[in-house]
């Protein structure tokens, strides 16, 4: 198994595939394989917080991102900050000593 890169990125990814439906079911690895242009193995180990390739992670929360800041905007920004928390949080434990 890798060391986890950004693990609470990866849960936070894993998270709102499961909270934001598409089609009214949440989005399939394969499926955000597809739209994030990534291969399957890279997608499991965004979703793991393995992956070392910083594209990777965006390519997943590109899919995203209309629905996130879109509840932001409405005044739920719950998942936004989340997304602030889970950044900051993998940030700070990359520059500890």
């Amino acid at each position: 198994m890798e060391k986890s890169v950004c693990p609470n990125l990866g849960q936070f990814l894993d998270l709102i595939r499961v909270m934001y439906e598409k089609n009214g079911k949440p989005l399939s690895v394969n499926q955000i394989c597809r739209q994030a242009h990534i291969k399957s193995q890279t997608c499991q180990k965004v979703l793991r917080g393995e992956a070392s390739k910083l594209y990777a992670y965006y390519a997943v929360l590109r899919i995203y991102l209309p629905d996130i800041l879109r509840e932001y905007n409405e005044g739920r920004p719950e998942t936004f900050n989340a997304l602030i928390e889970s950044l900051e949080a993998d940030f700070k434990a990359r520059i500890a000593p």
